[in-house]
C-alpha cells in the first residue's frame, strides 16, 4: 500500500506512509495540492480547511481500497460526504468492467484522498493528487470503455490537471510497471456494451444505482443503424413501468426515444432477431417472403381463424440523460420465468440500498 506513494516508503512498514513523506508532505502542501483558494464560476472563494472523516459504507466506490480515512473537501471540490457518494455512485460500474487494474486508486484518491496523520502541532494538510501517469494511464484504458456507452471522458477526471512532480499517488513508484489489460477487442460484431451486462442481483443493484432513471418498456419499433452502431428504440406510451424517473421530462414521456450505442456493427441479441431464416439456394428473400404468406394464409384458411400476432417483449432499461438524449447502459429482455429479475422488481430492484441521506448531510445507507 506504501508503493502508492510516489517517494521513499519502507516496504516492512504496515503504516500507509513514511515519517519522511509526512515531513515532504508538510514542505511541499503548496506545490502538490494547491492554493487554498480556486476559482469556481469565475468566482475565488477560500477553500474550507481540510478535515479527516470515516469513508462512509455506502461509497461502494472505494470500498477496500486499502484505508478508511479520507480527506473532505477532496480534489473534486466535494465539501460534504453527500456530494462525494452521490457523485461517486456513477462510477460504481466502471470497476466491473475491470479496464485497468488501478482503476478503484485512481478515482478514490479523487473522490476518498486517503487521510495522512500530522505532527503535532502542524495543520491538517490538503488532499495528496494522483499522478498524471496514472491518470492518463487508466483514461488510455478506461476511455474507450465509457465511449462504447456513448459518454466522453468526464472533463472532472482532466488529466492535464495533474502532475508527475512533487508529491502524487502512483501504483510504480519502485519501478515496476503494472501490466494494463488489452485494448478493447476489435473483432468484427462484438456485442454492444448495454447488452452485454450480466443478470445478477450485485449488477442490477449497482446499475441501478448508478443510473439517472429505469423502467420497464415494451417495444414498439426499432430502428436498426448497425452500421453506425445505433439503435434507437421507441418505447410505447400504455405499457411502462417507471422505477425510477430522474431527469426524465414530460417530453421524454411523451414520445419515448431511447438510444442504445455501441461500436459500428455491434450485436445485440436482446434485441436483434435471435434467429434469421436464409432464403433457400436458387431463391430470393422476395419469394421466400412470398412463399411464407402464402403459407401463413393457408393455415388461416384450415383454422377458420386469424393468425395469433406474436407479442411484443418487454425490456428492463437503464440509462442516462445526455442533452436530450436517453442512452441506454443497461438493457434485459423481460423474462417472466427470470426469478432474479422479479425478484428484484419487487423490491424496487434494492432502491434502499442505494446511498440515502440523514437531515445532516451525512451519509449513510
Amino acid at each position: 500500500m506504501g508503493s502508492w506513494i510516489k517517494g521513499n516508503c519502507s516496504s516492512n512498514e504496515d503504516i500507509f506512509i513514511s515519517l519522511a513523506i509526512l515531513i515532504l508532505l508538510v514542505n511541499n502542501v503548496q506545490n502538490c495540492c494547491g492554493s487554498p483558494k480556486f476559482m469556481a464560476d469565475g468566482t475565488m472563494y477560500a477553500r474550507p480547511p481540510s478535515v479527516c472523516v470515516d469513508i462512509p459504507t455506502s461509497l461502494k466506490l472505494c470500498r477496500n481500497v486499502g484505508y478508511t480515512r479520507m480527506v473532505l473537501p477532496n480534489l473534486l471540490n466535494h465539501e460534504s460526504l453527500t456530494e462525494v457518494v452521490q457523485q461517486a455512485t456513477s462510477f460504481v460500474p466502471l470497476l466491473s468492467r475491470h479496464c485497468h487494474a488501478n482503476v478503484q486508486v485512481f478515482l478514490c484518491s479523487l473522490f476518498a484522498p486517503v487521510c495522512i496523520p500530522t505532527p503535532p502541532g502542524e495543520s491538517m494538510n490538503g488532499p495528496i493528487p494522483p499522478c498524471r501517469s496514472l491518470c492518463e494511464s487508466v483514461e488510455r484504458r478506461c476511455g474507450p470503455i465509457m465511449l462504447e456507452h456513448g459518454f466522453s471522458w468526464p472533463l472532472m477526471l482532466n488529466c492535464s490537471k495533474f502532475s508527475n512532480e512533487g508529491l502524487c499517488v502512483s501504483p510504480d513508484v519502485n519501478g515496476s510497471t503494472t501490466a494494463e489489460p488489452p485494448l478493447p477487442s476489435t473483432a468484427p460484431n462484438p456485442v454492444c456494451p448495454p447488452c452485454r451486462i450480466e443478470l445478477q442481483r450485485d449488477t442490477l443493484l449497482d446499475n441501478y444505482c448508478a443510473s439517472e432513471f429505469v423502467i420497464k418498456i415494451r417495444v414498439k419499433k426499432i430502428k436498426n443503424k448497425k452500421s453506425r452502431g445505433i439503435r434507437e428504440v421507441f418505447a410505447d406510451k400504455k405499457k411502462r413501468v417507471i422505477y425510477k424517473n430522474g431527469p426524465l421530462d414530460k417530453r421524454d414521456n411523451k414520445k419515448m426515444k431511447l438510444y442504445v450505442i455501441g461500436r459500428k456493427r455491434c450485436t445485440c441479441p436482446q434485441l436483434d432477431d435471435a434467429v434469421t431464416k436464409k432464403p433457400r439456394r436458387g431463391r430470393s428473400e422476395a419469394d421466400e417472403h412470398s412463399r411464407s404468406k402464402r403459407g401463413a394464409r393457408k393455415k388461416k384458411n384450415k383454422k377458420g381463424g386469424k393468425k395469433k400476432r406474436k407479442k411484443k417483449k418487454f425490456y428492463l432499461v437503464m440509462g442516462r440523460k445526455d442533452g436530450r438524449k436517453l442512452k441506454v447502459t443497461v438493457i434485459h429482455a423481460w423474462d417472466k420465468n427470470k426469478r432474479i429479475l422479479n425478484t428484484a422488481a419487487r423490491n424496487n430492484f434494492g432502491a434502499r440500498d442505494c446511498p440515502s441521506f440523514d437531515s445532516t448531510g451525512s451519509a449513510g445507507r
